[in-house]
């Protein structure tokens, strides 16, 4: 069953044949500046190259797009209508089933506790649970919860949630162990070549891919929320860290869901977060947080090779495209096809980034079984 996906979107936002997309015009309006410098001094409204416009460019029939957002509708109106934590006091038996080892703390964050645990009526599975505090998560409306509870263990790709609770204290979300650790750990003792590059960057793709397919952008894809999982003779990617999720898709308004920029002064201060370049900017502009992801997509992939981010955010270089293309170049070892899938994914202007669907039509993404080990 076909899904809408990130281009049909953009497609969309563009059609003027529906009634309905008159009700964004202005909000469409405002987002045509969109930030491509770290000047705080300085707005940059760039059209996007006519070269990669043309290379982009896709014909999709209205019919299809009518009806893959009607998909796209049904999908996020279940994900807003989904229930978080389930009261511990109404399903006791169930929260019974799992058992937590609090004498072997796993991790620990500022709101946040890892233990392991199991499911008695499932000990195969290895398990976790991360317990918050229920004045830092609503049992109830936390998107966060809604987003987990609705992705459940759906695919292969993103860590599975078998099961949140609540109770007057604390809120319990059940999920899979992911043995190997997260990214950034394993770069650190294993460098990594393109072939296994290529089989992560597919995996976390079909991962986005279906958050797509659910009307979510993940908004915070990093290294250290790139689990690390043994499946059969292969080391496979899980994705998490959904606690800055949005639905990207306004349904009432039928456009995307514009973020606001957050002060670009803030940048050198939030430092390598992985996030567009356009994230920061004026009060008074939005960003696409689905091309916003694109480029925290194509930056893990450096820092995967590299273990550096793609560009100097304290000192950036004027022409941010230069920099990263300089730095993209400097990698040993890997393909010309490869640096320029990452450099399309890494456009500092948004709106010169490969288009979501376009990526498994790229050469390099396509060809990876050809890739030397």
């Amino acid at each position: 069953m076909p899904f809408f996906n990130h281009s049909m979107a953009q497609s969309m936002r563009k059609s003027s044949n529906d009634p309905s997309f008159s009700k964004s015009k202005s909000k469409r309006i405002q987002i045509r500046s969109m930030p491509g410098t770290t000047d705080p001094n300085q707005t940059v409204a760039r059209s996007a190259d006519p070269s990669i416009s043309l290379k982009y460019t896709q014909k999709i029939s209205q019919r299809k797009l009518l009806f893959t957002r009607s998909l796209l509708r049904s999908q996020i109106e279940q994900l807003s209508a989904q229930e978080g934590a389930l009261s511990v006091r109404q399903v006791p038996k169930l929260f019974e089933a799992f058992q937590i080892d609090t004498n072997n703390k796993l991790n620990e964050d500022s709101d946040v506790q890892m233990f392991p645990a199991k499911n008695t009526s499932m000990p195969e599975y290895v398990m976790m649970a991360c317990i918050y505090v229920t004045q830092n998560v609503d049992p109830k409306n936390s998107f966060y919860l809604k987003v987990l509870r609705h992705l459940g263990r759906k695919h292969p790709y993103i860590v599975n949630t078998w099961e949140i609770f609540s109770d007057d204290v604390n809120v319990y979300i059940f999920q899979e162990f992911v043995p190997r650790g997260n990214l950034i750990s394993y770069v650190e003792e294993n460098p990594v070549n393109e072939r296994q590059l290529c089989f992560w960057a597919r995996q976390i793709y079909r991962a986005l891919d279906f958050l797509g397919d659910s009307g979510i952008a993940h908004r915070n894809i990093k290294p250290n929320h790139l689990l690390l999982k043994p499946m059969g003779n292969e080391l496979c990617i899980k994705l998490t860290g959904f606690k800055n999720s949005i639905i990207y898709w306004n349904i009432e308004e039928n456009d995307v869901n514009f973020c606001q920029c957050l002060p670009i002064n803030q940048q050198k201060s939030d430092g390598p977060n992985f996030q567009a370049p356009e994230v920061y900017g004026n009060n008074n502009e939005f960003f696409d947080p689905i091309i916003a992801d694109l480029w925290s997509f194509g930056a893990n992939l450096f820092f995967t090779l590299t273990q550096f981010y793609p560009y100097n955010i304290d000192y950036p270089h004027d022409n941010l495209d230069e920099e990263i293309w300089h730095n993209v170049t400097k990698i040993p070892n890997i393909s010309t096809e490869c640096q320029n899938f990452l450099y399309a994914l890494m456009r500092s202007n948004a709106n010169d980034r490969i288009p979501f669907d376009f990526i498994d039509k790229d050469d390099w993404f396509r060809k990876s079984y050809m890739i030397p080990s």
